[in-house]
Order: C-alpha cells, then structure tokens, then sequence
C-alpha cells in the first residue's frame, strides 16, 4: 500500500514538473560597490595626469633633438630698439684717430689680387664694392665689422640694423652683427652692393642674379660666404678674424671702436684699414683726407702689388 502510495505521489509531481517546466534560479541583482563614481574619477585624472607627462616628455625630446643636444645660447636676440641706433651710429662714426692709432696689426687680413685683365665692376657709373653673405653665418657676422666701418669713411648708409648670427648648433652661435638687408649705401666714389641670401633661420632673403653668380663661380669657385670683392682688384673671401671675440651688445661693441688699446677694436678698426686702403685704390685715393692717413698709407704698403 505504501509502496502504491509513494508511486502515484511520484507520477503526480512528475505531471506538475512536465506542465510547469523544471524550477529556475534567478541571480540577485548586481550591486555597484559604493564609492565606485569616486573610483572612476581618480582613474581618469591619474589618465590625465600621465598623458600630460607624456606630451611633456615628447616636447622636451623634440627641443633636445633640435638643438643637438646642447643648451641654447644665452646671448640676446635681435631686437630692433633705441639701442640699435646707438650701435649703427658708433660704428658708422668711427674717429680717423682711433683707426690711426690702432694702425694694420699683424693679424689683420691680406686681400687678394684678382688678375691682370680683369673686367671692371662697376655699378652706376662707379667703381662696385660687391658683398655676399647670410644672416645666419657667424664669419658674415664678423666680417660685417670692419666692411660697415671702412665703407662709411667713403658714404653713408640708411637703414641699416642689428642682427644676431643663428644660434645653435651654429657654432659660435647668436654673434652680435649688422644686416645689410633693407639698407641703401650712398657715396660719390663708389656703389656698394650687398647680398643677404638667407636669414637668421636660413629662410632665402635674396637671390643673386646671373652676372653676380657668374663673378662667385670665378672667383669663389668652392662658394664660401662671406664673399667680397673691391671692384676688379681685390678679394676676399671669410671673416678676417674669428667671430667669438665678438661678445656682449652691437652697443657694448661699437661704444669701444673709438678706444685703439681694447683687444677687439684693433681686430675690428685693423681690418677696415686694410679694407679702406683697398677701396682707396679703386677710387684712386679719393677722398684724399682718408686716402692719406696714416693708418691707410701703411695698409697700402701691404697691399698686393703695392
């Protein structure tokens, strides 16, 4: 009896699981831990605050590279304020006196014979003084020197300014100088023409014309800059002293042109005496005031041919 009891009671609940299907378990609802809003927050600062490492790290490694590995130059940039006025009228204005005091030092520069037969130069009807150079280079930016000094015991120039040499890798880099770019040159016994082909960033500024490249491939055939020539007598090619002794302001250094006993106004004033003795032999010693003085008459004696 039991036995039938227990049978039917299973056959019954088998009915009830065949109409109604097997029993499910349901899962509780998932529940955000507390706090959690809190937790994406700092995640997505701390994200924050790693990617502007990383931007900062990409940005000092792009600088690193640029420079080629070496701190920038402390000297200053170029600037165009009062004190350039002040520099453009020392150098401009250097007395006879001091330039006879220093005399033609040892170490001052040789210029360069051209030869016998050469075409004139000229320009306007006078005698060319041609000049080629770069904002950026550093012997263009020492050279400018004694050229701006000797050319103005001949004219005058308007419009012209200071310029830094490139900084670095340039090597030395930022030395202080002048551009001829954007200046005129008047004078009564000579033209001067000068080429700034490339800025301080090396951006093309000026383009010589064919007859200029042509004079450069014959008598600079390796194309070095600066490049000079005083009609058709002489040349000269390079800085006619090193560039890093120019240190300090345009100002610092054109205040001292007048004093023959400090060391880089003798390299300075030295060299524009053998300039200005050259440019003297283009205009056959015209003007004569500073075609015989005595600084000029001794860098006349030392000048090829002479």
């Amino acid at each position: 009896m039991t036995n039938k009891k227990t049978a039917q009671a299973r056959k019954q609940q088998q009915a009830v699981n065949a109409g109604k299907g097997a029993p499910t378990r349901s899962r509780p609802p998932t529940k955000r831990p507390k706090g959690a809003k809190a937790r994406q927050a700092a995640s997505a600062r701390r994200n924050r605050i790693v990617a502007m490492f990383a931007i900062g790290f990409v940005i000092m490694l792009a600088l690193y590279i640029a420079f080629g590995g070496r701190r920038p130059s402390s000297a200053p940039v170029p600037t165009t304020s009062g004190g350039d006025a002040a520099a453009v009228a020392a150098v401009t204005s250097v007395p006879g006196s001091a330039l006879d005091a220093v005399g033609v030092p040892s170490s001052a520069a040789a210029l360069t014979a051209l030869p016998a037969g050469t075409t004139a130069l000229t320009s306007g009807g006078k005698p060319e003084v041609f000049y080629i150079g770069a904002e950026y280079c550093p012997y263009c930016a020492a050279q400018r020197w004694p050229l701006i000094v000797a050319l103005s015991r001949f004219g005058a120039f308007s419009g012209l300014t200071t310029s830094f040499s490139a900084g670095p890798p340039e090597d030395p880099a930022n030395v202080p100088s002048f551009t001829f770019h954007g200046s005129t040159y008047t004078s009564q016994y000579i033209s001067f023409v000068p080429l700034e082909t490339e800025t301080r960033t090396r951006a093309p500024l000026e383009t010589p014309t064919a007859e200029q490249n042509a004079l450069v491939s014959q008598f600079n055939p390796q194309g070095s800059i600066p490049f000079m020539l005083i009609g058709s007598l002489f040349s000269h090619v390079g800085a006619s002293f090193a560039p890093s002794v120019l240190t300090g302001t345009q100002a610092d250094i054109a205040s001292k042109l007048s004093d023959p006993a400090n060391s880089t106004t003798q390299l300075i004033d030295g060299n524009a005496n053998v300039i200005t003795a050259g440019i003297c032999r283009l205009t056959g010693d015209q003007p004569t005031d500073v075609c015989t003085s005595s600084a000029v008459k001794a860098a006349a004696g030392k000048l090829p041919g002479a």
